[in-house]
């Protein structure tokens, strides 16, 4: 090992770590500021206002996130971290709003900015991980798995701790706390090689060639069939919330428990998904990433005709006892989507324009959601969803095909570049 340098299992670990520590805050601040302004406005519209704004930038800000990791490096997510812990900081010494326009309009402004800065830092592992790694499928997808299981894990730790942490600590000291705990992250961070300090992973000819011929953004075109893929499939899958919370509404107290397991279920079945990701990692061959993506994307598709038709039956409590189980279904299969798009964007878009690829992908995936969600709820509102189960179902299963085809044509070109080169 050289001077200045880490070995790649100890700066994966590193970056998994980074991010379940950023996860952790990130979890804590979904749960206690949404709260804290149902409490100072009295009005689930201004909580309902807070999550909107928390939703705004992960639609707008990766075209900006991915294109400052691409040109920055590093730097840009310490200083994201860094950023984010001066406002939390400001956050907390201002306290929740109170009925005065000015102090609202300040209130959700800091919440913009720190979700905003958030999006920057959540490109660290996509840029990092090949720079620790390569270009390696099985070591890329190894990698990720780690990363996802930190992550998942700190989520749930994150929700589960907000409530008491709030109420032992008060809001204001779980402010500065969280803030704390984000700026010895990027401090740390700074100082680990290869983490912050990441530097370009060995490229092929073929890649070398074409970075210095375009003078534009390069989008493989497997990444614009992913796009296609992503518009059908994340209109199927996105609303599921919509369609539990409608399903639940007249479920009383059992609806309300239900719904809390069932969101829990998620991750949790994320983490299992991850390890097995994991060990699977070091013994499938290259194919494994598109094989688990199309696994995923199938599991998904599963899901959601099983949850539409469930709540078709408009029976509340039959619903409530099986939600938990559904989304124990979709928590499984998001990681085998997730990890394996990771892997494949790391291991076949140029590195220098990784970063804009990714957000530009994620923008129009994340934006898909939000359309779906309010033409779902639409729908729900105007008595318009016999055939949902149907239309849902054949939409998730379209978007599977597609991306499946997506990747088969990323594999081919990558094969046809080595064979040129040779």
């Amino acid at each position: 090992m050289t001077k200045g340098k880490v070995s790649a299992p100890f700066g994966v670990k590193a970056v998994a770590a980074l991010s379940a520590t950023r996860v952790f805050g990130d979890s804590i601040e979904l749960v206690v500021i949404p709260w804290a302004a149902l409490k100072a406005l009295n009005s689930v519209l201004g909580a309902a206002g807070v999550l909107a704004i928390q939703s705004v930038p992960w639609v707008i800000i990766p075209l900006i996130a991915g294109s400052l990791i691409d040109r920055v490096g590093g730097k840009a997510a310490a200083a994201s971290l860094a950023l984010q812990a001066a406002l939390l900081t400001l956050l907390a010494l201002i306290g929740p709003p109170t009925g005065d326009v000015t102090a609202i309009l300040t209130f959700y402004v800091l919440i913009l900015a720190i979700s905003a800065l958030d999006n920057v830092t959540t490109y660290l592992p996509l840029k990092a991980i090949p720079a620790l790694v390569g270009k390696d499928e099985g070591a890329l997808q190894k990698a990720n798995a780690t990363v996802g299981i930190a992550e998942r894990s700190a989520r749930i730790a994150g929700y589960v701790a907000a409530a008491p942490l709030a109420v032992f600590l008060g809001l204001k000291a779980l402010l500065l706390d969280a803030a704390a705990l984000l700026l010895v992250t990027a401090l740390t961070a700074c100082l680990t090689p290869n983490v912050f300090r990441f530097t370009h992973p060995p490229l092929s000819r073929g890649d070398e060639n074409a970075s210095t011929r375009e003078g534009r953004t390069p989008i493989p075109r497997f990444v614009k069939y992913l796009i296609i893929s992503a518009l059908f499939f994340n209109f199927a899958v996105g609303p599921w919330r919509i369609f539990l919370l409608d399903a639940l509404k007249n479920a009383g107290s059992l609806g309300e428990v239900s719904y809390a397991v069932a969101s829990a279920s998620v991750p949790l079945a994320g983490i299992a998904a991850s390890v097995l990701i994991l060990r699977a990692s070091g013994r499938l061959g290259r194919s494994s990433p598109p094989k688990q993506f199309v696994t995923g994307c199938l599991i998904e598709a599963s899901f959601v005709a099983s949850l539409t038709t469930l709540y078709l039956t408009q029976s509340p409590q039959a619903t409530a006892f099986l939600a938990p189980a559904l989304t124990l279904i979709l928590g499984f299969g998001d990681p085998l989507i997730n990890v394996s798009l990771h892997t494949v964007f790391q291991a076949r878009v140029m590195y220098e324009v990784l970063g804009r690829v990714r957000g530009l992908f994620d923008a129009l995936a994340t934006a898909t959601i939000m359309v779906s969600e309010l033409a779902t709820a639409y729908l729900m509102q105007y008595g318009i969803s016999a055939n949902l189960p149907l239309v849902y179902s054949a939409l998730a299963l379209l978007g599977a095909l597609i991306g499946a085809a997506a990747l088969n044509v990323g594999a081919m070109g990558n094969s046809r570049q080595l064979l040129r080169q040779r």
